[in-house]
C-alpha cells in the first residue's frame, strides 16, 4: 500500500521533483488513494466490462462466519475467468501495471491472483457496497467449501455422511448452486449435486416405504369391509371400504386398492336402505311411465 502511495505521489510531484503533503491529501491519504485511483480504473472500462465487476469481486474475497466478520482477500485461478470474457477483461485491467491492484502468482496453468491490496475491499466505497451485498452468499460459500473438501477427501465409504443436510444447509445450497453456478468450483458443485442426488433417493425410498405400508393397510380394510357386509353389517362395510380408499382421485394419500373398490360396491349394494332406494326408484320409474 505504502508503494502505492508513492507511486501515486509520484505521478503527483512538482517541477522540483518533490512529494507534498498537498499532493497526499488530494489523494485522500493511503487508503483513500487506492480507492480513487480503483475508480478511475473502473469509470475507464466499458460498460458491459463493468457489469462483470460483482463476479470478480466474489472470487476475489470471502467473509467468515458471524455478524462482525470482516471480508477479506483470497486467490483464485486465473483460468476460472476465460480469455475474452468480461470477466477477463476487468481482471487485466486491474492487473495492469499502471493500476497494480491485483496481482498474480505463479507461472503457466497454476497462475493466481488476488487483490494486491486488503484496503481495497474496506475502503473503496464501490467494493464496500458490493461486499456488503454479497456478505450473506460469501458467507454460505465458505461454509461450503469447507463442507465439501471434507467430503472430496474421506473415503468413499464415508462420503455420504459427509454429505449436506436436508433442510437450511442444503436449501442454501441449491439456492446459491441456482444463482452462482459459474463462480462455483467443480467439487463444490458435485457436493451440492451429491447431496441433493442422496436427499431425492432417500424421498423415494421412504415413498415406496409408505406406499407399501398403505396398500397393505387397504387391503387389510377391504377384506374386513368384505367380512362385515357378509356378516350383514353393511353400513361397517361401507365404512371400512371407505376407509380403504383414497380420500381423492386428483390429490391420492393412499394407492388405489381395487380390492377396496368391489367391497365398497358390495357392501353399497347389500345395504338395507339401499335396496328400498332401489325399489323405491323403480316404483318411480313405472309411476312415471303410466303418466
Amino acid at each position: 500500500l505504502l508503494e502505492f502511495m508513492l507511486d501515486q505521489l509520484w505521478q503527483q510531484r512538482t517541477e522540483h521533483r518533490e512529494l507534498t503533503f498537498d499532493a497526499y491529501e488530494r489523494l485522500g491519504g493511503l487508503e483513500g488513494a487506492l480507492a480513487r485511483r480503483a475508480e478511475e480504473i473502473f469509470q475507464a472500462l466499458t460498460p458491459e466490462v463493468r457489469e462483470a465487476f460483482p463476479s470478480v469481486l466474489r472470487a476475489l474475497v470471502t467473509v467468515g462466519q458471524g455478524k462482525g466478520a470482516e471480508a477479506v482477500s483470497r486467490a483464485a485461478p486465473l483460468g476460472a475467468f476465460p480469455d475474452g470474457s468480461t470477466r477477463r477483461k476487468l481482471v487485466e485491467a486491474f492487473l495492469d501495471p499502471s493500476a497494480r491492484l491485483l496481482v498474480a502468482e505463479g507461472n503457466g496453468e497454476g497462475v493466481s491472483i488476488r487483490i494486491a491490496h486488503e484496503a481495497l475491499g474496506t475502503h473503496w466505497p464501490r467494493a464496500q457496497r458490493q461486499i456488503a451485498e454479497d456478505r450473506h452468499d460469501l458467507q454460505v460459500r465458505a461454509r461450503l467449501e469447507e463442507a465439501a473438501a471434507h467430503w472430496r477427501m474421506a473415503e468413499i465409504s464415508d462420503q455420504d455422511s459427509l454429505l449436506l443436510n436436508p433442510g437450511l444447509p442444503l436449501s442454501e445450497a441449491e439456492d446459491l448452486l441456482a444463482r452462482r453456478r459459474d463462480e462455483l468450483t467443480h467439487d463444490l458443485v458435485a457436493h451440492i449435486e451429491a447431496s441433493k442426488r442422496h436427499k431425492e433417493n432417500e424421498e423415494r425410498r421412504w415413498k415406496d416405504q409408505a406406499n407399501r405400508a398403505l396398500r397393505a393397510q387397504s387391503l387389510r380394510l377391504a377384506q374386513l369391509s368384505r367380512q362385515f357386509t357378509e356378516g350383514g353389517d353393511a353400513t361397517t362395510g361401507i365404512l371400512l371400504a371407505l376407509e380403504a380408499l383414497p380420500a381423492s382421485l386428483t390429490e391420492p394419500q393412499r394407492p388405489v386398492v381395487p380390492e377396496a373398490e368391489d367391497s365398497l360396491y358390495l357392501a353399497a349394494w347389500m345395504q338395507p336402505e339401499s335396496l328400498k332406494l332401489h325399489r323405491t326408484e323403480s316404483t318411480n320409474e313405472r309411476a312415471d311411465q303410466s303418466l
